[in-house]
């Protein structure tokens, strides 16, 4: 009975993944298909799950595991190769691909989200130099106690996040993810903008700083020259080495503390060039 139970279990999670994914179309002729997409979509998740990040790792990871695959679907072809999984994977709807899988995270974690981080990433072997195309770069709302992507936007470079950032808080409060939560991005992310939009959305924030905010970093600095010296502790002449932070709303010039650590203040930046 238990063994009965053991194997329902992800056969039952297995169903739920194909049923957010049956949204998307396969418009390839029925009589020719070798690797149905159920079959596809499986072998991507769960070696993304894995830690694969490119179609190499993903082939491999399903010729070394085959054997568990098969305990979901029949795989009668086996694997498919590099070169013919990265072209069906291409003609998918990204946007499409996206909210279902968006809807498929929030089935399996329904609950809201304490800790989301943002942050960027470019994907290796993406680029295409014969056609001049750049590696991707991703912008993700990732939920860290859950380790769950909760939303994420293609980017044509790294310096482009500042203007992704708002689109991606307006995404994750649509869908019910950002209210309540604490929302940390790195120093590119350090902007007014971005910091109301996240007050906006009824969540807090935790901001790094370093030098592309000098007017905000001179006053950050100021202020641990002038601080009581009850919080001179070793985490104050961290973070004034160059790293600061704030979760209080940008219209007020008020330090934060954590704990007994003054953590910033937020209304310089204001003044700063975004």
């Amino acid at each position: 009975m238990d063994a009965i139970f053991v194997e329902e279990m992800p056969r039952s999670r297995v169903a739920v993944l194909l049923k957010h994914f049956s949204r998307l179309a396969d418009g390839r002729e029925p009589w020719r298909i070798a690797y149905p997409l159920a079959e596809v979509l499986l072998l991507l998740t769960c070696a993304t799950i894995s830690g694969c990040d490119d179609f190499d790792d993903i082939v491999a990871w399903g010729e070394h595991h085959l054997d568990f695959l098969r305990r979901f679907s029949p795989f009668h072809h086996g694997i498919p190769c590099v070169r013919w999984l990265q072209t069906l994977v291409n003609r998918l709807d990204p946007v499409l691909f996206g909210r279902c899988f968006e809807s498929w995270i929030k089935e399996l974690w329904p609950g809201r989200h304490d800790l989301i981080a943002i942050d960027g990433k470019t994907s290796r072997r993406t680029h295409d130099k014969r056609k001049g195309l750049k590696a991707l770069h991703t912008l993700s709302a990732y939920a860290t106690n859950a380790r769950l992507v909760l939303g994420q936007l293609s980017v044509p470079e790294k310096t482009n996040e500042i203007t992704a950032i708002p689109e991606l808080l307006d995404h994750l409060a649509e869908t019910k993810q950002l209210e309540g939560a604490l929302v940390t991005i790195d120093a590119m992310g350090c902007q007014v903008a971005i910091a109301d939009k996240i007050v906006e959305h009824k969540a807090d924030y935790l901001l790094a700083l370093k030098g592309n905010q000098p007017t905000l970093e001179a006053e950050v600095a100021d202020y641990f020259n002038s601080a009581p010296q009850k919080n001179s502790s070793a985490r104050t002449r961290k973070l004034k080495r160059g790293m600061a932070a704030s979760r209080c709303e940008p219209t007020r010039l008020r330090p934060m503390s954590t704990g007994s650590s003054p953590a910033g203040a937020t209304r310089a930046s204001r003044a700063s060039p975004a």
